[in-house]
């Protein structure tokens, strides 16, 4: 790229055979074509699935790496329950504690939300791959889902379960890091992971039971927070609830 030149011969000199001189003139570089320009940068997970090694490229689409808003989806509800936890917490501290202590009782602690940020990672990623596990063979039929990894081969359903086993173990030790209230109210949600995959063949809103399942954290972050189940976290569970219904019903139609 950069300027062209053109060049022509120009006659010098008034000798009977002339001598000819070469003239440049800069042209302007014409600007590119608008389907030339470089696109978007794109997202940095989507670049690590893109150029990781085959075998490690297939299980991080099979746990849809390249896709975090379902990880953030499921991470938000544990952040509310937690929160309205500490709030409560917070609430039956005396005055005469001080301002410094009510703060540390509202505010989460960062140790529960790095287990609620991998809690939620892992399960979702297990949600995947039940989900894809138990749907490869209606996945090789559809458009949008057949290059899924188990769907076109490049996952077989033995390292698929091997996979999932090994999620549901790190998922259980996050649990097992939580108090026993909120470790009885954590290990129910595994049936809704397993559930919500037959829910498509059974019933025409699945994405009510995936919003059973989906906001489960707010009850367990506030067992984790509080030590107990009480009414104040239920109406936020069912608004939740609410809220997945809405969203994945406009996933649906697009």
């Amino acid at each position: 790229s950069g300027p062209r030149s053109l060049a022509w011969a120009c006659p010098t000199g008034r000798s009977a055979l002339p001598t000819l001189r070469v003239c440049f003139v800069s042209l302007p570089t014409p600007p590119a074509p608008e389907d030339a320009k470089p696109g978007p940068r794109k997202p940095l997970m989507v670049r690590l699935v893109e150029h990781s090694p085959p075998r490690l490229s297939a299980y991080l689409r099979l746990i849809r790496a390249d896709k975090p808003t379902g990880t953030l989806l499921l991470l938000l509800p544990c952040f509310w329950g937690t929160t309205l936890g500490m709030a409560t917490a917070a609430a039956a501290t005396p005055a005469s504690a001080g301002l410094v202590a009510g703060l540390a009782c509202a505010l989460p602690p960062p140790d529960l939300c790095a287990l609620f940020g991998i809690g939620a990672f892992v399960m979702r990623s297990a949600g995947c791959i039940i989900n894809d596990m138990w749907d490869a063979h209606f996945d090789r039929e559809v458009e949008r889902t057949k290059r899924r990894p188990i769907a076109c081969g490049h996952v077989t359903q033995t390292e698929a379960l091997v996979y999932l086993t090994l999620h549901l173990i790190v998922g259980l030790l996050v649990c097992l890091s939580l108090n026993n209230t909120a470790l009885g109210v954590a290990i129910p949600s595994v049936f809704g992971l397993a559930l919500y995959p037959t829910a498509k063949r059974f019933t025409y809103l699945p994405q009510l039971v995936l919003g059973f399942t989906f906001n489960w954290g707010v009850l367990v972050g506030f067992a984790s927070a509080t030590g107990t189940l009480s009414w104040p976290v239920f109406p936020i569970y069912l608004a939740g609830v609410a809220w997945t219904l809405l969203y994945d019903t406009i996933y649906g139609h697009q």
